[in-house]
């Protein structure tokens, strides 16, 4: 992603219907920190709009075009559902390509006391 390998990331296949996941965090955690960008794999003329959401308020809500990134860094104290939604954003495709793009959550952690994560079913 924007030339750098991602080692732990979540990768979505979008397309020009929006994608929507979400993670029920039970108010439990302090802190959303990442990097959003499109795979290196997609086509160069790629483009996504990515919106982030911390109980319907915006955290990151933004149009990234291949070989771009943005960081995250939130508080998300007290929030009780994180939502990620991807929307293909590419006006065409080029020919003699798969026309697929992806979109990367990378190296995405939430911080919080070792019970509060443990509470998630994670490691502290």
């Amino acid at each position: 992603m924007n030339g750098t390998k991602v080692t732990n990331g979540l990768r979505c296949a979008i397309s020009h219907v929006p994608a929507t996941t979400y993670w029920i965090l039970g108010r439990s955690v302090a802190r959303l920190q990442g990097t959003v960008g499109i795979d290196d794999s997609s086509d160069t003329g790629a483009k996504a709009k990515v919106t982030i959401t911390a109980d319907g308020k915006p955290l990151l809500d933004q149009d990234i075009a291949y070989g771009q990134s943005a960081n995250l860094d939130a508080d998300i104290t007290g929030v009780l559902r994180l939502e990620v939604t991807v929307t293909d954003a590419s006006t065409s495709k080029k020919s003699g390509t798969s026309g697929t793009t992806y979109v990367v959550l990378a190296n995405a952690v939430v911080l919080g006391s070792a019970a509060a994560i443990a509470a998630l079913g994670g490691t502290p």
